[in-house]
This record gives C-alpha cells, structure tokens and sequence, in this order.
C-alpha cells in the first residue's frame, strides 16, 4: 500500500499497518501512487490518501489509461471546490465516473524527483527530464527521456 506521507494520513496509517499490510510512504507525488498501484512490476498493489480534487481527477486520468481501478470520494478541501463539485461530494465514484471519455491521454514529468520518476538533471549546457505518457486510445505507456540544451548551444 502507498500513502503519502502527511499529517493528515497517519491514523490511515497506523490501520493499514494493524491490518498487516506493507506500507511505503511518498514524500510527494499523490498522482505517482496512484500510477504506481495501476502499473505491473512496482511491488505496490494500491493507494490510499486524502487528496485534492484536482489531483484526484488526474489520478483517474492515468488509472484510465493503464487500465486500473480507482474508487475516490469527492471531498472538497475549500469553498472553491465545493461550489465546483456541488452535490456530488459524499458518494463513491470510479474510474468510469470521474473520466467518462473512452480516450484519455496523459503526460506526467519528473520535477523534483520521487519513486516514479528521477527528477530534472542538470549537466553543462542542458537539463534532462524524464516522463510518462500514456494513452488509453492506443493503450500505451512511454518513458519518454528528454534533453533540453541550453539557449545558444547545441550538440
């Protein structure tokens, strides 16, 4: 189980460890656990959290594209989100209910860093980038390394 690791996360925590499950915790990336939960081979089987809307809609984005399962509750964190999600705040939703399209793209790039993906690399004269894109309609997912040279030197 991933949970990122806030305050606002540790009695979820301090359960999903009496239950007996493993727990690996993300300083950052609320997307990036779920991704990793969707995704064969990263030895996480879900992701649990409180998050915001915004990020909760990516999320079922990217579960979209790789095929996985989300449930989410819509809990607006301020009165700007609760005048956008209005009535729908309280029930359970799926992936099919946050992101009814049937093609869906998204494209995620290491900032600072985290489990998923390294962060930007700074060398002489570029900086080098690492990301994800995937498609539900062409049901792929690239790593996609990208070097960006400074302004006025090539290679």
């Amino acid at each position: 189980m991933v949970i990122l690791d806030r305050p606002r996360h540790q009695e979820i925590i301090a359960e999903v460890n009496a239950a007996g499950a493993r727990v690996r915790t993300l300083e950052e990336g609320d997307v990036a656990g779920a991704v990793m939960a969707a995704v064969p081979g990263t030895g996480i089987d879900a992701a649990i959290g409180i998050d915001g809307l915004h990020a909760t809609l990516i999320a079922a984005c990217a579960v979209r594209c790789l095929g996985g399962e989300l449930q989410a509750r819509l809990w607006p964190r301020n009165e700007e989100e609760r005048a956008l999600i209005g009535d729908l705040a309280g029930r359970a939703y799926g992936v099919s209910d946050l992101v009814p399209a049937a093609e869906v793209s998204v494209a995620i790039t290491g900032v600072t860093g985290g489990q998923l993906l390294p962060g930007v690399v700074f060398g002489s004269g570029y900086a080098e980038s690492s990301s994800l894109l995937m498609s539900s309609r062409q049901a792929t997912v690239r790593r996609l390394v990208t070097r960006h040279h400074t302004v006025g030197e090539s290679s």
